[in-house]
């Protein structure tokens, strides 16, 4: 089946135009300008760390903004789950303190050994 590539221009420049809408509300016009519409990236005040970006290209424009809330909010419930999961593993090391050495051993055996598999293998 041929691309038809007029519908994706026509989309591609609803979706732009919805964008620049979205603009004149505070989005950041630095990175929308000139993105591809499949990696629109959605800054935010107070964002720490890679900023998510969202895929509208298969998006209706009138809902670019449910997409790109439904993308900000998947990677705030990643990066929440990320520091649970570290809050969790630090107090384990406070209650067990021998814990910490074991798992930095352990973490650097299994590092050397990826290492040497990927020498050995490359013939290095």
């Amino acid at each position: 089946m041929r691309k038809d590539t007029s519908a994706e221009a026509l989309h591609e420049g609803q979706i732009r135009k919805a964008l620049s809408e979205l603009v004149k509300f505070g989005l950041d016009d630095r990175y929308v300008g000139h993105c591809r519409i499949a990696s629109v990236p959605l800054m935010f005040s107070d964002s720490v760390g890679p900023c998510p970006s969202a895929d509208l290209t298969a998006t209706d424009p009138k809902m670019i903004l449910r997409a790109m809330f439904k993308t900000v909010y998947d990677a705030g419930f990643q990066a929440g789950q990320h520091q649970a999961e570290y809050d969790q593993m630090q107090g384990l090391v406070q209650a067990i303190p021998g814990l910490e050495k074991f798992v930095t051993d352990l973490a650097e055996q299994v590092a050397d050994k990826v290492i040497d598999q990927r020498l050995s293998k490359n013939g290095i």
